[in-house]
């Protein structure tokens, strides 16, 4: 029975890896793996934050891609943009908020890639911003 569950070192990484049956954790390659806390995989998060943006104004924040694969975003807007509610609250809103805001997310080169946060609206706004990265190979 192969060893498929390694918690500790493997290489010169710490981390956590979870292999295909038959396959060792310990030598198994990304695409053996069923999960890997080092290697891209499926759902990975690579971001998760949340970022502010004035009235009038663009925000822009880079954040590595590790390697330059594709990456896909989704965003949740701060839904207290009228005031009076809680900072804490957000939802995915496709109404008139959505209309003030846009949000970008662009391969810049092989080791990172651009979120623009543009708003066009007269008050300051708050997103969450939340990137997963594709699978390796």
């Amino acid at each position: 029975m192969a060893d498929r569950v390694l918690l500790g070192k493997k290489s010169s990484d710490y981390g956590l890896w979870v292999s295909r049956a038959t396959t060792e954790a310990d030598t198994a390659t990304d695409k053996d793996m069923l999960m890997s806390s080092t290697s891209p995989s499926v759902g990975q998060i690579l971001l998760f934050q949340k970022i502010d943006v004035n009235a009038s104004a663009s925000t822009t924040l880079d954040y590595k891609n590790h390697g330059g694969v594709k990456t896909f975003m989704n965003w949740w807007l701060n839904s207290d943009y009228l005031g009076g509610g809680s900072a804490d609250n957000y939802s995915s809103d496709g109404g008139f908020s959505s209309l003030l805001l846009t949000v970008k997310n662009e391969y810049i080169d092989s080791t990172k890639n651009r979120i623009t946060v543009t708003n066009v609206g007269l008050s300051s706004s708050s997103i969450i911003v939340m990137i997963f990265k594709e699978a390796a190979a």
